[in-house]
């Protein structure tokens, strides 16, 4: 007989969860849901990063792309890699925290998140992602002249950072979202 899990039981963590992966692939949703769940802190980190730019810089910007704008890839970096400081320094252990898609180009930000705690990957297939991406319209990070090309090869460098980095890999293979909360849950409550 099949052993059916109990997720309603909450889940305590004796460190946090960071949630790494591809633009649209979830992290948000998947970590939110996750984190209301279990009442658990929830952290996004592009929010910590317009807030930083807002109080460093005193830069006003409605989300993380525009701050990459005013302050271009180097300033960015130094303000992800500030906010990841500031979770390492000063949070708690029951929290979740989802990170941009290109922290995986950050080295310092990812050394911080990684004494943080426990890193998931969640991975989903290269074509499901750029159908995703590709629906909210052509993305100022993909080569217009060849978007699935410039897409490839991004996800191909990203992919081999994640898996280097985190703990855990989560390969959603294209679940709904309430799935794909079973299988992170499964993940890591095993």
């Amino acid at each position: 007989m099949d052993t059916v899990e109990d997720f309603t039981q909450p889940i305590r963590l004796s460190s946090s969860i960071v949630l790494l992966g591809m633009k649209h692939v979830g992290k948000t949703t998947l970590g939110q849901q996750f984190a209301t769940r279990h009442h658990l802190a929830w952290i996004d980190m592009d929010e910590l990063i317009v807030d930083r730019a807002r109080e460093s810089y005193n830069i006003e910007a409605r989300n993380a792309r525009e701050v990459y704008i005013k302050l271009g890839k180097d300033g960015f970096q130094e303000i992800e890699t500030a906010a990841a400081r500031y979770l390492r320094l000063y949070s708690s252990r029951n929290q979740i925290i989802a990170t941009g898609g290109g922290i995986a180009d950050n080295p310092a930000a990812l050394a911080e998140l990684a004494a943080i705690g426990t890193s998931v990957y969640l991975q989903e297939s290269p074509d499901i992602l750029f159908q995703r991406i590709m629906a909210g319209g052509l993305p100022p990070f993909l080569d217009a002249r060849d978007p699935r090309g410039s897409f490839d090869e991004l996800f191909d460098r990203r992919d081999a950072i994640y898996r280097k980095t985190a703990r855990i890999v989560l390969n959603l293979q294209g679940a709904s979202i309430p799935e794909a909360l079973q299988l992170f849950e499964t993940a890591i409550r095993g």
